[in-house]
């Protein structure tokens, strides 16, 4: 399964590319497990060094996660890559909290649309629960957004919609981050 490589250098960036193939492909799948790093090295015959190397590379870009004795498992997609990025971006100034609200205002309305659209009862009532936690809110300022986060996200949540869903919770995180700092 795993492909010999063409002498480039560094090997480690073909490692990366093989293994990111292979989950591009779906030969790989969320959960599944890596082989040991002793088989790697033969598979890809290579050192230990470049495996470990590959494997740190892929932890970065959050397509494997290692926990101690148990090895690499292929992660999960999570929106989390898009938070750091846009808080990243947030905290170098790039991006302000103003332009996350513009964009926000811009994904909403198309979120509800396609909620009211595709949401099971069951996402209806979460979604009506949260709003009515949201009107009655009468205490801090940092429990009233996490109130609407939670409302918002169970309306991307019934959007079924992986990219906006991504995009919002990103941008909800950091507005969160942004109010209890007093940005």
């Amino acid at each position: 399964m795993y492909a010999k490589l063409a002498q480039r250098f560094p090997l480690y960036t073909a490692i990366v590319e093989d293994i990111s193939r292979m989950l591009l492909d779906g030969k790989l799948q969320p959960g599944d497990r890596l082989p040991p790093e002793r088989e790697l090295c033969t598979q890809y015959n290579v050192s230990r060094t470049a495996v470990r190397e590959a494997l740190k590379v892929l932890v970065d870009k959050r397509m494997i996660t290692i926990l101690q004795g148990r090895g690499a498992t292929v992660a999960h997609p999570s929106s989390e890559t898009v938070t750091e990025s846009l808080g990243t971006l947030l905290k170098l100034g790039k991006v302000t909290p103003l332009q996350l609200a513009e964009v926000r205002r811009g994904l909403e309305p198309e979120m509800a649309a396609l909620a009211a659209a595709r949401a099971t009862g069951r996402q209806l009532k979460t979604i009506e629960g949260w709003f009515r936690r949201l009107e009655n809110a009468r205490s801090t300022l940092d429990e009233m957004a996490g109130f609407d986060i939670r409302f918002h996200l169970a309306i991307a949540e019934a959007a079924q919609n992986e990219v906006a869903k991504a995009m919002l919770t990103s941008i909800q995180a950091l507005f969160h981050d942004t109010v209890s700092s007093g940005y």
